[in-house]
């Protein structure tokens, strides 16, 4: 593939490998052949989802043009992930601060719950946790010390 532009050429070389023509190509995309020709000829590109379905579509009939695919999904993957992380580090902070400001024994109990979730080898433990925390789950946060939750009315049973 020797174009300035790999995913044109992948996608070329994917329906070649299809023995398809751009309209079958178009079909079985689900798209315009008029996009297919576009593609191709570098005149515009499949949106992220899309270049997602032509790596899919390679891999399924076994076409070697999926390692492009996959390359280029990865190099934009890579390019993206300080978002994501930037996205949650209000929630990280938030965090930080709540488990900063409790007592230090009630910091040990935060941090033994963290290693026992992240560990997963508990599961009755776990099901008691959550049903002792679940009441506290549901509640808007609130800085204020005396919110208390409000505790779910269960049936009784009969």
């Amino acid at each position: 593939m020797s174009s300035a532009d790999p995913i044109s050429e992948a996608i070329r070389a994917l329906r070649k490998d299809c023995s398809m023509t751009q309209v079958e190509f178009a079909a079985a995309l689900g798209v315009a052949p008029a996009s297919i020709h576009r593609w191709e000829s570098g005149t515009s590109s499949p949106e992220f989802e899309m270049i997602v379905s032509l790596w899919s579509f390679a891999i399924e009939r076994g076409s070697l043009s999926s390692k492009f695919f996959a390359e280029f999904l990865s190099s934009r993957t890579e390019a993206i992930k300080p978002l994501f992380d930037a996205a949650q580090l209000p929630a990280i902070k938030a965090v930080d601060s709540e488990v900063g400001s409790l007592a230090v024994d009630k910091r040990q109990l935060v941090l033994a719950y963290i290693r026992m979730l992240k560990q997963n080898t508990d599961q009755t433990a776990d099901r008691v946790m959550r049903l002792l925390l679940e009441p506290w789950t549901q509640q808007p946060s609130s800085d204020s010390k005396d919110s208390k939750p409000r505790a779910k009315k269960r049936d009784k049973p009969q």
